[in-house]
């Protein structure tokens, strides 16, 4: 999946962010969608 690709790349740069969003996984899906966000108005 692409999409997970280019979050990963996102994800490391905000590895603190993501540890504790992973603490709660509903966190983590929505921190995710708004990274998926972020790409489509990337790709405008």
């Amino acid at each position: 999946m692409v999409v997970f690709a280019i979050g990963e790349l996102i994800i490391r740069e905000n590895i603190e962010e993501i540890k504790d969003l992973k603490r709660n996984g509903l966190g983590y899906q929505y921190y995710i969608r708004g990274v998926y966000k972020r790409i489509q108005l990337m790709q405008e």
